[in-house]
């Protein structure tokens, strides 16, 4: 039997039945993905900075691309080293550390290392206090494993300080209101209270006359 003659008067006909109609019979082609990737590459943190975020994109087959930073799966395989909520990271409850971030969207995936810069040491700065009342700013500023200095620590840092002291932390930086006495103002990082160890708490005792 001749196939192809079988079905070549069906398939005339059919054809003329869409031509005769006036219908285009074509239809868009949608681009398949091809490919996700997060934006940035060799990524690094400090652990006391606060948040940065991530992007992340979608790439076509047909070599187009979008934003799919709201649109692919977030994770962190380390949240004490690196914390992550959605796109956003920041230092975990450890000092330092590596952690990676992945992205999912269907069976694609990517993969970034983050490495976290672990704080060594730091100091008390402040305003120079010599009368009450106030808000006089605090500071504390670290120095880090990739010998960073001085830079302000602005998360893991909790302030506190008597003699009726009020205290108001913004971003890490206190804003400390004083009375008249003698007044101890401390610091406390990642919940260290171990006085041997380089990010101990420490203290700084303003005396008001």
């Amino acid at each position: 039997m001749n196939y192809l003659k079988k079905f070549t008067l069906p398939f005339i006909l059919l054809t003329a039945v869409f031509s005769g109609c006036g219908e285009n019979t074509q239809s868009t082609l949608v681009p398949d993905v091809k490919e996700i990737k997060i934006d940035e590459t060799n990524i690094s943190i400090y652990s006391t900075d606060v948040q940065k975020n991530l992007h992340a994109s979608i790439l076509y087959d047909d070599n187009s691309s979008q934003d799919g930073t709201n649109i692919v799966k977030w994770s962190s395989s380390n949240q004490n080293a690196v914390k992550q909520f959605n796109n956003t990271i920041q230092g975990g409850t450890q000092n330092g550390g590596d952690a990676e971030i992945s992205i999912k969207y269907a069976q694609f995936s990517n993969t970034q290392s983050v490495h976290v810069h672990k704080l060594l040491s730091y100091t008390i700065v402040h305003d120079d206090v010599n009368t009450t009342g106030g808000p006089f700013t605090f500071e504390a500023k670290g120095t880090f494993d990739n010998n960073e200095t001085n830079r302000t620590i602005q998360t893991h840092i909790f302030w506190s300080a008597n003699n009726s002291a009020t205290v108001d932390v913004v971003d890490g930086v206190a804003n400390i209101t004083f009375v008249a006495g003698e007044t101890n103002v401390t610091t406390t990082l990642f919940e260290d209270t171990n006085a041997s160890s380089p990010i101990a708490p420490q203290s700084v005792t303003i005396n008001i006359p």
